[in-house]
């Protein structure tokens, strides 16, 4: 889904957990579509990683918003 150029990515504002929060909604390779929330972390200085906290299966009306891009 991160590789989907369709994806739509979103700053988290209610996370309040100390860490940058972002949930991303996008297709996955089955065709099947998926909301996730997740954080980036920086490896290095060239090299970050994506740490995966949730996944599910969106809402009607995220599927819509997905959809209208």
């Amino acid at each position: 889904m991160f590789a989907d150029a369709l994806a739509l990515s979103r700053l988290d504002e209610e996370s309040g957990q100390g860490e940058e929060r972002w949930v991303t909604i996008g297709r996955i390779p089955t065709s099947k579509i998926l909301l996730v929330v997740h954080t980036y972390i920086e490896i290095s200085a060239d090299r970050t990683a994506i740490r995966i906290i949730a996944a599910r299966r969106p809402t009607r009306r995220e599927v819509s918003h997905y959809e209208e891009g």
